[in-house]
């Protein structure tokens, strides 16, 4: 079991750091210094949890800012009538699935803008761009979020 700490202010801001194997998020007032915070405004809690197959396989890699790390969809190689389809035949897949997020970026008085996906939700992405990313022999892309056209909704 690994342990999760969480610092709680009043204006809560998620940041979560790949230093440990525990499952470790700071959270802090963006209106507070850092300098000035007090026990009055500043709390610490202790959670313990194991880490999920998703937190223990993405520790490797963390996006940062407003970026999102997605596994596309595996295209169809068959038809429902059984017929093989070549890899040429196949169209790009645009259909993805969010496996991690970065915190958010900021805006310009210095306030954090989260971001519009959260992990787990199937997303529609643009046809060109991304970054290719191999982890444990998979390949993933990462997008900034501006650049994802929209998610789907069950």
């Amino acid at each position: 079991r690994c342990c999760g700490i969480f610092w709680k202010a009043e204006n809560p801001v998620p940041i979560s750091t790949p230093q440990c194997a525990c499952a470790v998020h700071f959270t802090w007032s963006t209106d507070i210094p850092l300098q000035s915070v007090s026990q009055k405004n500043l709390q610490l809690h202790v959670v313990s949890r194991p880490l999920t197959h998703l937190e223990m396989a993405f520790r490797k890699f963390l996006p940062l800012f407003d970026r999102v790390l997605v596994e596309r969809f595996i295209p169809e190689t068959v038809t429902k009538g059984g017929i093989m389809l070549p890899e040429k035949a196949q169209s790009k897949v645009l259909q993805a699935t969010v496996v991690a997020v970065g915190p958010g970026s900021r805006n310009v008085k210095g306030n954090l803008l989260p971001v519009s996906v959260t992990v787990g939700e199937s997303v529609l992405l643009p046809e060109y761009g991304g970054t290719k990313i191999s982890l444990d022999d998979k390949d993933y892309f990462l997008f900034r979020d501006g650049d994802i056209l929209g998610k789907y909704v069950e």
